[in-house]
């Protein structure tokens, strides 16, 4: 039961990682576009 317990505590930081890591992208893509 614990092997269960730390995957669902683990899955929702792995999924909140990927989606800061999309916004830094966006963000940087978007300074970018006004500096050039």
């Amino acid at each position: 039961e614990m092997y269960f317990m730390e995957r669902r505590m683990t899955k929702p930081v792995a999924r909140a990682r990927i989606k800061i890591k999309k916004r830094e992208r966006l963000s940087r893509i978007r300074l970018a576009l006004k500096y050039e």
